[in-house]
């Protein structure tokens, strides 16, 4: 059964469209970064438990092991940055509201 013209129009415009969106995405596709050429992270802990922000805290030490001169930033709720402020890993503690 043949289609009406004005939905046999729309299929192929939005076909059109769909394979030059592919077409576009495919070319602009991100080379992954060389993970030896990152030096800022920024961390987000908004966890409420004190164990989590605890268990979270050997990834720093390790980024900083990794890349000595890397500098970590950390957002946290107040809680968890009361913990993680003192760290020696960590270069510097933003207090934030949790987005949640």
């Amino acid at each position: 059964m043949p289609q009406p013209p004005l939905k046999l129009w729309k299929r192929t415009v939005f076909k059109a469209i769909a394979q030059m969106e592919h077409a576009v995405r495919r070319r602009n596709v991100p080379t992954p970064a060389d993970p030896s050429q990152l030096r800022n992270f920024l961390v987000l802990q908004y966890e409420s438990p004190l164990g989590s922000v605890v268990h979270a805290t050997p990834l720093f030490e390790a980024l900083k092991s990794v890349i000595p001169d890397a500098h970590i930033t950390v957002a946290a709720s107040s809680m968890a940055a009361s913990v993680l402020r003192h760290n020696p890993s960590i270069d510097r503690c933003i207090v934030t509201p949790n987005p949640i």
